[in-house]
């Protein structure tokens, strides 16, 4: 393999347009030098991490960007097609604008464009490339351990203008697909199996029972760190000496209780040692659960002994199955000559072999989807191709000029077909106005701090780009700007108020309101 640190002002790398909220270069984290006080670190979802990279034919615990709740827009760079691969959340990924599935492989070339949104559902995405991301080791991980600024791209989060450089695999490896039933549904509530202990005995008696029955809700203050969970209280044992022990080492999934009584769990980018005496540790097998609850969501417990929490950890890795991946076969007839009409090329003719492989990642397939693929294939000259995937099989045969005159579609009759296309997303307008959105969940400000003015009021003429608001969501705040030059017609929701991802905060209009 050859990457980008070999010197090679050409050689493939990920340009950074938009970083997202935080995108991080994560593996499976640097394990053995707690005692040295570095953290483990890693992802923190490590089922989605070694899916991502099973697709594009890495090593499972290669080094990929983990995407929290609001994904980067990149350009591929270099002069070779590239296989990536996204899993964990759904951030509405397009590849030069055209939908892209997460779960499956896919095959871009320089110059394409890609750009990730908000998460749907889960809290986390990982894009793994083929051949693997090209940072420098560090302490035997290429993981970002953010506090110490160690490993990973300068120990941080991407930022605009960051070139990621990639290591070339000798081959590409084939496009596939994870099958449905191995792809985990992420919900607004989530259970999580714990092992209780070592300090539970100094918990008292009805707390621990609401501990194992209550809900507790995500803080917004959670992070990479630890989820701060709120929720009941737990106290303590008159008898017992409180939340404070003497230091000592903990893992990732303990849970500490400070004085207060909101639990703390601790996750991948922990402390080493901690001084709180700790109720419960979740079992290694759900780990990637709590990688996927976003701020907002709630966790519950449920309390197994150590032999069960083994044996749903031998369960859980063995489920990630490179064996178990589908094939997406695509196949585009070559042009000849005498088939090459007006501006076709061979260049656009790669081009549109390019597409059909990201076409192959397509999941929402509509009767204008499918128009739109025979009218590029008609533009560039193509007179035959074959589509296959594990929900449609598209067909074309064109005999003359023009637009082609066979074409078949047949669903497949794989489970995972959808039985109707997904209807698409509804905007509503009136009078010429649009929304701005929040691309993000958290707490919504209209001004930079409570003594200054609101950033934008009804009636303020905006521009594309200019800051609108913003966002503070796992400690770190995000712009929100306008998408649209106009007048705001209307402020939707107030200052400090919880909002979601895609919610409406702004009315907009071309027109000033009379």
């Amino acid at each position: 393999m050859k990457g980008a640190m070999d010197g090679d002002d050409n050689s493939a790398a990920l340009l950074i347009a938009t970083p997202g909220l935080m995108t991080t270069v994560q593996d499976l984290g640097r394990h053995g030098y707690g005692r040295f006080g570095v953290p483990s670190g890693g992802a923190l979802d490590e089922s989605a991490l070694r899916w991502a990279n099973l697709l594009v034919g890495n090593d499972p615990d290669a080094a990929a960007l983990e995407i929290t709740l609001l994904g980067p827009t990149f350009t591929i760079v270099g002069t070779q097609s590239l296989v990536l691969a996204l899993t964990g959340a759904d951030c509405g990924a397009t590849l030069n604008g055209a939908a892209i599935a997460p779960w499956r492989s896919f095959r871009c070339a320089p110059g394409d464009i890609i750009a990730l949104g908000g998460c749907k559902t889960g809290a986390r995405a990982y894009l793994a490339v083929s051949g693997g991301i090209d940072v420098p080791l560090a302490l035997g991980s290429r993981s970002t351990d953010l506090l110490s600024q160690l490993g990973g791209f300068a120990g941080r989060a991407l930022r605009a203008g960051d070139r990621v450089p990639l290591c070339l695999p000798d081959d590409l490896p084939p496009l596939r697909v994870v099958p449905n039933d191995k792809i985990p549904q992420y919900t607004a509530m989530t259970t999580l199996r714990v092992i209780l202990g070592p300090q539970d005995e100094r918990i008292a008696a009805d707390a621990l029972a609401t501990f194992r029955s209550a809900s507790y809700t995500i803080s917004n203050e959670s992070n990479r760190m630890g989820a701060r969970l709120l929720g009941p209280a737990l106290t303590f044992r008159a008898d017992s000496p409180g939340a404070d022990i003497l230091s000592e080492g903990i893992v990732t999934g303990a849970i500490q209780v400070p004085a207060q009584g909101q639990p703390i769990i601790l996750l991948a980018g922990h402390q080493t040692t901690g001084g709180y005496a700790k109720v419960a540790t979740v079992i290694g097998a759900d780990l990637w659960r709590l990688g996927q609850a976003p701020p907002g969501s709630s966790v519950s417990f449920r309390s197994v002994t150590i032999a069960e929490a083994r044996e749903a950890l031998r369960e859980f890795r063995g489920g990630i199955d490179p064996g178990a991946l589908v094939p997406l076969t695509m196949e585009a007839a070559p042009m000849t000559e005498e088939q090459t009409t007006g501006t076709a090329n061979g260049d656009e003719q790669q081009g549109f072999t390019s597409e059909l492989a990201t076409a192959a990642g397509q999941t929402d397939w509509t009767p204008a989807a499918v128009e739109a693929l025979f009218a590029r294939a008609a533009a560039t000259g193509v007179t035959e191709f074959k589509l296959s995937t594990p929900t449609v099989r598209l067909l074309l045969q064109r005999t003359g000029g023009g637009t082609p005159t066979a074409a078949t579609t047949e669903p497949t009759n794989d489970k995972t077909a959808p039985s109707t296309a997904p209807p698409a997303a509804e905007v509503t307008e009136q009078q010429g106005e649009s929304a701005i959105t929040a691309p993000v969940l958290g707490i919504f400000y209209r001004a930079a701090k409570p003594e200054e003015s609101p950033l934008a009021e009804p009636g303020d003429y905006v521009t594309v780009g200019q800051v609108v608001g913003l966002i503070e969501v796992m400690k770190t705040f995000y712009e929100v700007t306008a998408d649209a030059d106009g007048y705001i017609t209307a402020a939707l929701v107030e200052n400090g108020d919880s909002v979601q991802y895609g919610q409406a905060l702004f009315t907009i209009s071309a027109q000033a309101a009379d």
